[in-house]
């Protein structure tokens, strides 16, 4: 015992001597973890391109992503699905020069990755390679940006991918009542739209090319750049290629902004069934919530981690799969975005629990004094802050939470100050916000299970018992 001691003793030594540093642990400073997160430095292109930055020589590696503005959004309701099959198409024809099996065979070759994918408000162009290959791989890029293929075959295949999703995405119950609940919490808005077969096959190889003009537009573009390059090469580089476009608006349509908000009121103390003849039941609760920027923020943090997102400390668990064994899943969730946001309660279980369940879960979300301890919050905090570092362990990441803080309103100094902010918050805050948004008369309720899975005497005080719905093919 004695010379296993004395071995890990003389480990520790030699990983303290052999191992430097990472350049990161200077970030971390103080007693517990306090966090001092380094300012996101940038530049602009000729055209006025913001090209945000992080060097390093951690390892040989270089990493580059085009954020455009714009997605499923701005989309007519019988193509959506149009900015996902573009990327797709993007990442996979190539160009006149570079076409798809000669672009596969070079990228491989050299360990690098092109690709692009779509969201509800972005477009996101990524590469990757290592630092030798910078820039060779840079003006294969943007050859195929400048001159993208979109070959019919390509868009053939992606639409029979992408229909071939639509036709399964039933299949898991899990996904469907989310999915039904992002439509129900979203009805009549732009964000209560999704892709359907009939949208898809609406889609033509031209209209990929009329999408990508719209879309590629220097008002609507942001870079990001991570990793071990030469600068001035790459300035050089932005500004020929990227740099070279024409100055522009951000050209987007307003008024599909505009149309994003949430109409909750109508949805409240509803039931939603999505009939499905299976021995589990998945259940689902939704409410309106808040944005990230709201002051109430933090408070919601800390009681979403103690009622349902501390994994098996959590209340739900406790509460429902160790003392009740209703479910073996069950937990809680948030979204917070710019303008808006929302809470919701997830569990399955077997159809015989589903009335005790939602019953069970109507008592909780009623009464969180019952709950939310002193003792309780003060470990929340603790957890919280213990995880917080590993949102940016690595550069790469880091910068991509700083655009995101950029992109949805929030102060620069919001990382600095995140930790400081989570202590501040006290019980009282917690219960209001509880009070507040957690409220059962704020749910809807939304089941995919059998038709009798519950009845109008099972739950008490709903404006309408198993409203039917269906996701839209």
């Amino acid at each position: 015992m004695k010379s296993f001691f004395v071995f890990a003793l003389l480990f520790v030594l030699f990983s303290i001597s052999v191992f430097p540093q990472r350049p990161w642990h200077q970030y971390l400073r103080g007693e517990g973890i306090t966090i001092k997160v380094p300012k996101l430095k940038s530049f602009k292109l000729s055209n006025g391109i913001p090209v945000y930055y992080i060097q390093h020589d951690l390892t040989p590696q270089f990493e580059m992503s085009i954020y455009i503005d714009g997605g499923s959004f701005e989309e007519a309701d019988d193509q959506l699905g149009l900015t996902s099959l573009m990327a797709g198409s993007l990442g996979l024809s190539g160009s006149k020069t570079y076409q798809r099996d000669r672009l596969a065979q070079i990228l491989e070759g050299r360990a690098a990755s092109f690709s692009a994918s779509a969201s509800l408000k972005r477009l996101n162009i990524s590469f990757q390679c290592l630092s030798d290959f910078v820039d060779e791989g840079l003006s294969i890029v943007f050859d195929v940006l400048k001159n993208p293929a979109f070959t019919q075959s390509d868009l053939d295949l992606l639409k029979k991918r992408k229909i071939q999703s639509i036709q399964k995405r039933k299949e898991n119950p899990g996904r469907l009542g989310y999915m039904a609940s992002q439509l129900i919490r979203y009805q009549g808005t732009i964000r209560g739209r999704i892709a359907t077969q009939k949208s898809v096959e609406n889609i033509k190889q031209s209209d990929l090319k009329t999408w990508y003009r719209k879309l590629f537009k220097s008002g609507r573009m942001s870079i990001a750049v991570v990793g071990d390059f030469d600068m001035g090469k790459l300035k050089r580089i932005l500004n020929k290629n990227i740099g070279s476009l024409p100055k522009s608006d951000r050209g987007r349509d307003a008024t599909a902004f505009k149309k994003d908000s949430t109409t909750f009121k109508k949805n409240k103390k509803k039931l939603f069934l999505i009939e499905k003849n299976i021995p589990q039941t998945t259940v689902i609760l939704t409410a309106k919530g808040l944005k990230h920027s709201s002051r109430d923020y933090y408070a919601l943090k800390v009681f979403d981690f103690i009622l349902g997102a501390s994994s098996f400390n959590s209340h739900l668990v406790q509460q429902i799969r160790v003392k009740k064994g209703w479910a073996y899943s069950v937990y809680s969730s948030y979204h917070s975005g710019k303008d808006l946001g929302s809470v919701f309660l997830f569990a399955q279980s077997a159809n015989k629990n589903v009335p005790n369940l939602l019953r069970r879960f109507q008592e909780i979300l009623s009464q969180p004094e019952t709950f939310i301890t002193d003792e309780k919050i003060a470990k929340a905090k603790v957890a919280i802050a213990n995880k917080f570092v590993f949102l940016y362990e690595t550069p790469a990441q880091l910068l991509e939470q700083k655009l995101s803080i950029k992109w949805n309103g929030l102060p620069e100094n919001y990382l600095n100050n995140f930790i400081e902010n989570i202590k501040k918050v006290k019980r009282q805050d917690i219960l209001r916000v509880a009070k507040k948004y957690y409220s059962p008369e704020e749910f809807s309720i939304i089941l995919v299970g059998p038709a009798n899975v519950v009845s109008e005497n099972d739950i008490k005080g709903l404006k309408k018992i198993k409203e039917g719905f269906k996701v839209p093919e």
